[in-house]
């Protein structure tokens, strides 16, 4: 299972100082988390959401992929 999320911002360095935060945070919301143990992390600059933008001077999106499961539940005793 894999989550795509879509970050947007002024600038590439504001979305990438945010990114793991705001992913960590979205992927917790639906109730998963994070696989570590088949981990990637893909960046995808699209021409629509990030080059047309950019050569425009506003907002830009990069969308990242990575793996996610369901998270473990705990039980407390």
């Amino acid at each position: 299972m894999a989550a795509h999320i879509q970050i947007e911002g002024n600038n590439i360095a504001e979305i990438i100082d945010s990114a793991f935060l705001l992913i960590t945070q979205a992927i917790a919301k639906c109730n998963k988390e994070i696989d570590y143990n088949n981990f990637y992390w893909c960046e995808i600059y699209t021409k629509q959401r990030y080059s047309i933008p950019l050569s425009r001077g506003e907002r830009v999106a990069v969308d990242y992929i990575l793996p996610v499961k369901s998270k473990q539940i705990t039980r407390q005793e």
